[in-house]
Protein backbone atom coordinates (compact mmCIF):
# COMPACT_ATOMS: atom_id res chain seq x y z
CA UNK A 1 0.00 0.00 0.00
CA UNK A 2 1.81 2.95 -0.98
CA UNK A 3 1.72 6.00 1.53
CA UNK A 4 -0.51 8.37 -0.04
CA UNK A 5 -3.21 5.83 -0.69
CA UNK A 6 -5.56 6.12 2.28
CA UNK A 7 -5.21 10.09 2.40
CA UNK A 8 -5.88 10.34 -1.81
CA UNK A 9 -9.55 9.18 -2.06
CA UNK A 10 -11.35 11.85 0.71
CA UNK A 11 -9.09 14.40 -0.52
CA UNK A 12 -10.67 14.28 -4.26
CA UNK A 13 -14.00 13.51 -2.86
CA UNK A 14 -13.10 16.91 -1.15
CA UNK A 15 -12.20 18.54 -3.92
CA UNK A 16 -14.70 17.17 -6.43
CA UNK A 17 -17.61 18.56 -3.94
CA UNK A 18 -16.29 21.73 -4.26
CA UNK A 19 -17.89 22.76 -7.50
CA UNK A 20 -16.63 22.86 -10.99
CA UNK A 21 -12.94 23.83 -12.59
CA UNK A 22 -13.85 27.51 -12.80
CA UNK A 23 -14.84 27.78 -9.00
CA UNK A 24 -12.56 25.31 -7.78
CA UNK A 25 -9.44 27.36 -9.28
CA UNK A 26 -10.79 30.99 -7.72
CA UNK A 27 -11.02 28.65 -4.18
CA UNK A 28 -7.46 27.46 -4.36
CA UNK A 29 -6.42 30.58 -5.38
CA UNK A 30 -7.96 32.57 -2.71
CA UNK A 31 -6.82 29.96 -0.23
CA UNK A 32 -3.23 30.94 -1.32
CA UNK A 33 -3.61 34.34 -1.24
CA UNK A 34 -5.14 34.07 2.05
CA UNK A 35 -1.95 31.76 3.44
CA UNK A 36 0.70 34.07 1.87
CA UNK A 37 -1.19 37.27 3.45
CA UNK A 38 -1.33 35.75 6.59
CA UNK A 39 2.40 35.05 6.35
CA UNK A 40 3.19 38.25 5.67
CA UNK A 41 1.76 39.53 8.16
CA UNK A 42 3.10 37.12 10.98
CA UNK A 43 6.51 38.02 9.46
CA UNK A 44 6.02 41.76 9.52
CA UNK A 45 4.85 41.55 13.51
CA UNK A 46 7.84 39.24 14.51
CA UNK A 47 9.93 41.77 13.03
CA UNK A 48 8.82 44.58 14.37
CA UNK A 49 7.81 43.10 17.94
CA UNK A 50 11.23 41.80 18.44
CA UNK A 51 12.71 41.57 21.81
CA UNK A 52 13.00 44.70 23.45
CA UNK A 53 16.15 45.64 25.10
CA UNK A 54 15.94 47.32 28.68
CA UNK A 55 17.11 50.34 29.17
CA UNK A 56 19.77 51.35 31.81
CA UNK A 57 18.53 50.55 35.25
CA UNK A 58 20.64 53.04 37.00
CA UNK A 59 23.68 54.90 36.53
CA UNK A 60 25.54 54.93 33.12
CA UNK A 61 29.22 54.00 33.06
CA UNK A 62 31.28 55.29 30.75
CA UNK A 63 34.76 53.61 30.28
CA UNK A 64 37.55 54.41 28.11
CA UNK A 65 39.38 57.89 27.39
CA UNK A 66 37.05 60.93 26.92
CA UNK A 67 37.13 63.34 23.98
CA UNK A 68 39.82 66.01 24.62
CA UNK A 69 41.52 63.43 27.23
CA UNK A 70 44.88 62.48 26.90
CA UNK A 71 45.37 58.57 27.20
CA UNK A 72 48.04 58.98 29.63
CA UNK A 73 45.62 61.25 32.30
CA UNK A 74 42.82 58.27 31.77
CA UNK A 75 45.66 55.92 32.67
CA UNK A 76 46.76 58.21 35.70
CA UNK A 77 42.96 58.52 36.92
CA UNK A 78 42.24 55.47 35.92
CA UNK A 79 44.85 53.85 38.56
CA UNK A 80 43.84 56.56 41.02
CA UNK A 81 40.64 55.89 41.34
CA UNK A 82 41.71 51.83 41.36
CA UNK A 83 43.81 52.18 43.80
CA UNK A 84 41.36 54.37 46.08
CA UNK A 85 38.95 51.14 45.62
CA UNK A 86 41.24 47.91 45.88
CA UNK A 87 41.94 48.94 49.26
CA UNK A 88 38.96 49.64 50.86
CA UNK A 89 37.59 46.46 49.47
CA UNK A 90 39.92 44.72 51.18
CA UNK A 91 42.56 43.36 48.20
CA UNK A 92 46.09 44.20 48.24
CA UNK A 93 46.97 42.09 46.29
CA UNK A 94 50.03 43.46 43.79
CA UNK A 95 51.07 42.08 40.73
CA UNK A 96 54.93 42.50 38.79
CA UNK A 97 56.24 45.79 38.81
CA UNK A 98 53.40 47.39 41.52
CA UNK A 99 50.99 47.43 39.15
CA UNK A 100 47.42 46.08 40.10
CA UNK A 101 46.62 42.78 38.78
CA UNK A 102 43.21 42.39 37.09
Amino acid sequence: MRPGARMLPPLTRGLSRIGTAPSRMRILTGLAVASATALLIAVVWAADHGPDAPGPAGDLVRVGVVEGQSVSGYLRSSRGELAALLPASGSRSRGRRGRWSA
